[in-house]
């Protein structure tokens, strides 16, 4: 879920194809770090809403924290690192200037 968020945030919240970034551009934004903080259970067929933060906004990596309510209770929150890569060297990249353009757009 996290995973489609993050590529909904891209497409539908940054105005940026993720398809096209990874596909054409490849330019990659693999995570390298995950932390996870289970506070309380979810369960199958629960209607939970999904949010998302820019935490940093870095040369070559964006921080985010992702959270996961139902209702005013918190199930989860995520902190996750996402680096920009080039997807033929697998080696990190600046952060493509139009994606930084958009994130700090939107970001408040």
């Amino acid at each position: 879920m996290f995973n489609d968020l993050v590529e909904d945030w891209v497409t539908e919240g940054l105005g940026l194809s993720y398809a096209d970034l990874l596909g054409r551009r490849r330019v990659g934004l693999p995570t390298v770090n995950l932390q996870c903080d289970f506070a309380a259970v979810s369960r199958m067929g629960d209607d939970v809403l999904l949010g998302l933060d820019v935490v940093r906004l870095g040369r070559s990596s964006i921080v985010l924290t992702l959270s996961c309510h139902m209702g005013a209770e918190l199930r989860v929150k995520v902190t996750q690192t996402l680096v920009c890569t080039n997807l033929d060297t697998h080696r990190a990249i600046p952060i493509p200037p139009d994606l930084r353009h958009a994130i700090e757009r939107t970001d408040p």
